[in-house]
């Protein structure tokens, strides 16, 4: 804490890793082994009790691995993927903290992102540099005692900025412009229902290109919609989820025209919970 209205974070995270991968048919082998660290700052300064606003920068690291990397270089497994991330953005705390929203802007760039490889069906390749950049705005409160809501909504501009197989200025695969949620909970707080609650929601994605070649191969957009219930009494919680109700036909991802994951179909899901 600088002040009552300033406050800083620094930090690192350290990453120790080793991997040994090894393929009979073809035979191949390839062993890593990375230390890196990942520092990270922010500066936070509060006008006013309800107002902050904020700005952070940091850097990230994480191993590429599996057989794919192997196959596509035997003995060589690829570079692991680092990155650097902006964000500047400003969080309200409205109605005595009953309701929070924020709004960010951020960029994001990477190296040796791994990505599928457009001349190599099934295998893998690590995309030169990628940049992801956009805003994300959200919004969750309790907006009476019954009633709680959590909404966002994300731009993202994701495209290749350097790559010796892919065009540079080509869109991120699987990668959306435009992605949001709205949830809402109602909780019964007295009477006879009393812990009951249900709630419903859904969630959209905006359509994606398909693959890493900029062929024009896009995932449409799709909207699917969720609903849960549950009940509290004292230490015991009953849950019900029911993820895509509607049995929606949506494709999640791809790796490209002729390999297409399809998304969940209608799925429910019950729990049982004990805090002690």
């Amino acid at each position: 804490v600088l002040s009552p209205e300033w406050k800083a974070l620094v930090a690192t995270r350290l990453d120790i890793f080793e991997d040994s991968f090894r393929e009979r048919i073809p035979r191949s082998q390839a062993d890593q082994s990375r230390v890196a660290a990942s520092p990270r700052a922010g500066l936070i300064y509060q006008p006013i009790p309800w107002l902050s606003l904020y700005t952070n920068a940091g850097t990230s690291f994480r191993p590429n691995i599996g057989p794919d990397a192997a196959a596509v270089s035997p003995g060589k497994p690829l570079k692991p993927e680092t990155g650097q991330g902006y964000e500047i953005g400003a969080k309200a705390e409205l109605f005595g903290g009953n309701l929070l929203l924020t709004a960010a802007a951020f960029r994001v760039d990477r190296q040796n992102v791994l990505t599928p490889d457009p001349n190599n069906s099934g295998f893998s390749l690590a995309a030169g540099a990628v940049r992801s950049q956009g805003f994300e705005l959200t919004a969750q409160g309790q907006l009476s005692p019954e009633l709680k809501i959590l909404a966002g909504y994300v731009y993202a501009d994701a495209v290749v900025t350097k790559d010796n197989v892919l065009p540079v200025g080509a869109p991120l695969i699987n990668v959306p412009r435009h992605s949001g949620s709205l949830l809402a909970v109602y909780e019964v707080q007295g009477g006879d229902w009393k812990g009951f609650g249900i709630g419903g929601g859904v969630r959209g994605v905006g359509e994606r290109p398909g693959d890493a070649a900029g062929s024009g191969f896009v995932l449409p957009a799709y909207i699917a919609a969720d609903a849960l219930a549950y009940y509290r009494y004292e230490n015991l919680r009953f849950g019900l989820n029911i993820e895509n109700i509607f049995n929606t036909v949506y494709y999640e991802s791809s790796l490209n025209v002729f390999r297409v994951y399809p998304g969940s179909p209608r799925r429910i899901t019950g729990s049982f919970t004990v805090r002690f």
